[in-house]
């Protein structure tokens, strides 16, 4: 299950012109970044999709629909679930280059083994906590951010060498994401 600060991250990661050609929407260029297309949702005569791939967004203006690449997805799947399917794909991610895709492998594959579970869960967490210290480094207050990202470093460590159950390292590791979220 990804987070909803993960499912931001792949959907960054993908080009809107990318899942346009995934749904074989034609498009057409409009001068410098700017396409435009007939909409998928409405029957028109002229085209109002409109596309900026220097922000990498969408707009649909005869419906009133816009935004990233998960938002065109969402409108175009049936269910939230088939939705992330498709983002994974177009995420072309390589598990290997790409953590959290890595992680929902791992998770997957380990849902029989607990101790390789927990053990996943561990590993994870840590990416969890770097890479959320990555994404503030040009904040003003980033030492201080360093300092409570390192108190977590323990916490999780002196969490994990207590020997928890799975259903307590799912539980402990759902905390610490929904901590990241809320700024540590």
């Amino acid at each position: 299950m990804l987070t909803s600060s993960q499912i931001t991250q792949l959907s960054r990661s993908i080009e809107v012109l990318d899942v346009m050609d995934y749904y074989g929407i034609a498009y057409t260029a409009r001068g410098g970044d700017r396409y435009e297309a007939f909409c998928p949702f409405h029957f028109e005569k002229t085209p109002s999709l409109k596309i900026k791939t220097d922000e990498n967004m969408w707009t649909a203006f005869c419906c009133q629909k816009g935004h990233d690449a998960f938002a065109f997805i969402r409108e175009m799947e049936p269910t939230f679930g088939d939705a992330i399917k498709v983002l994974k794909k177009l995420a072309k991610a390589d598990p290997e280059e790409n953590p959290l895709l890595l992680l929902e492998e791992m998770l997957e594959e380990t849902k029989d083994n607990t101790p390789e579970r927990i053990s996943a869960l561990y590993y994870f967490v840590g990416i969890e906590l770097r890479d959320w210290l990555d994404r503030h480094r040009s904040s003003d207050n980033y030492l201080k951010l360093c300092s409570k990202i390192d108190a977590r470093f323990e916490e999780v460590d002196h969490f994990f060498q207590s020997e928890p159950t799975l259903e307590q390292a799912e539980k402990f590791y759902t905390k610490v994401l929904e901590g990241l979220e809320t700024n540590v």
